[in-house]
């Protein structure tokens, strides 16, 4: 964390690759970095308990790979919370991301999708 502040740039929340922070043996550790930088986790399902400290009320896995469609917000509408994070895997394939991941196509179709997408008068951008 402080290698990370060391950079200037501002601590919105605290994140981890593959959800790590979201490991039961690290949850005390978690909650008390949180609290001691005074920020939100976040979700993982290990730490819904501790609403006060996550950034949404849930996290939408379901848009990847054959997920990937222009049906996202009609999948949200129904949702109980109101506040949920849709995991997203945008990006530009190129030789480096062919060499380190099996997910490469569908992130420029989650591009070009994403970027086309109208927000709905019922839905709030954070």
């Amino acid at each position: 964390m402080d290698a990370f502040l060391s950079s200037g740039l501002p601590l919105h929340h605290i994140d981890s690759h593959h959800h790590v922070h979201g490991w039961k043996a690290l949850k005390s550790v978690i909650i008390e970095l949180a609290t001691m930088y005074q920020v939100p986790i976040r979700y993982t399902e290990s730490l819904r308990n501790e609403s006060d400290l996550l950034l949404t009320e849930q996290i939408w896995t379901h848009f990847y790979d054959s997920g990937v469609n222009n049906n996202l917000f009609s999948h949200l509408k129904d949702l109980p919370d109101k506040h949920v994070e849709v995991m997203t895997h945008p990006g530009f394939v190129d030789d480096d991301l062919r060499q380190q991941s099996s997910y490469t196509l569908k992130r420029e179709e989650e591009l070009e999708l994403l970027c086309s997408l109208q927000l709905p008068n019922w839905a709030e951008k954070l």
